[in-house]
Parts: C-alpha cells; sequence; structure tokens
C-alpha cells in the first residue's frame, strides 16, 4: 500500500465520500420521515386524553410545518372530528364532508359517525400560538396576512 490506496484497492477518499445512490436514498427517505412525524402529530389531535393532544400540538410547533394550520385551525373551532377507525378528519358543515386533516381533499369513504373532539380552554391556549406560528410560516400571502 502507498498510503494512497486502502483494502481491496478502494482508495480513502472513495471510502469517505458517500455514493451518489446512497446520497439520493437519504435525501428520499428524509421527507418520508417527517411526513410520518407531521401526519402522528395531526393524527395526535383527535387523541381521546388532553395531554396526549396538548403534546401533539407542541409537537406540531416544533416540527413547524405549514401543512398543520388547518387541523389546529379546526380543533380550535370545533370542526375536528374522530372517526370509528380512530383518526381524524376536518368537517365540513356546509358540504357535510369528511376532509383530511393535511390535504383537505375529501375523504369518500369515512367511517360514519364521526364524533366531535372535546376542546377545552387549556387545549386553546397552547394551540392558538402554534396555530399563529403555523400561518406565519404558510406560503400564501393571504394566510400570514391573517396571522
Amino acid at each position: 500500500m502507498n498510503g494512497r490506496t486502502g483494502v481491496g484497492g478502494w482508495t480513502t477518499a472513495r471510502r469517505l465520500v458517500p455514493s451518489g445512490a446512497s446520497v439520493l436514498l437519504v435525501l428520499l427517505a428524509a421527507p418520508i420521515t417527517h411526513a410520518g412525524a407531521l401526519e402522528d402529530a395531526v393524527q395526535g389531535l383527535a387523541a381521546p386524553a388532553e395531554d396526549k393532544v396538548e403534546d401533539s400540538i407542541k409537537k406540531l410547533g416544533e416540527l413547524d410545518d405549514a401543512r398543520a394550520w388547518p387541523a389546529i385551525d379546526a380543533l380550535c373551532d370545533d370542526r375536528l372530528r374522530v372517526g370509528a377507525d380512530g383518526k381524524a378528519y376536518v368537517w365540513d358543515s356546509k358540504t357535510h364532508d369528511a376532509r383530511d386533516p393535511l390535504t383537505l381533499a375529501i375523504v369518500a369513504n369515512a367511517p360514519r359517525p364521526l364524533k366531535e373532539v372535546e376542546v377545552s380552554n387549556d387545549i386553546r391556549r397552547v394551540a392558538l400560538p402554534v396555530l399563529a406560528q403555523l400561518r406565519l410560516g404558510s406560503p400564501s400571502a393571504a394566510e400570514r396576512l391573517a396571522a
């Protein structure tokens, strides 16, 4: 060995620099992990225990992803519902549709009946500052102004 070549003929630099495929794999996996944490925290807004709801709100504040603000907004104004499957839905009282709390897309086969998520003033005190923070990060200028 001449100091530049390592085991099996690989250079030291080659062993330290990750391959393009491994970098791509890491970059593709990162958003999936983040989306899972975001979805888990949003679903936690429909938990039966108040402390779990508060923990989910705090987690959404830490994640600082503006996609969560419609779910927190629905929680604060009594539009968040929980289905028999235990998942959270945003209730649209005009169309009587259940919507996905992250995308606001209509959920065609939402389990019925949907039960209103109980929200105390303590939960609202935790949620409102996080809601304002998330709305300030929204890509929509109108939402940032409303915050």
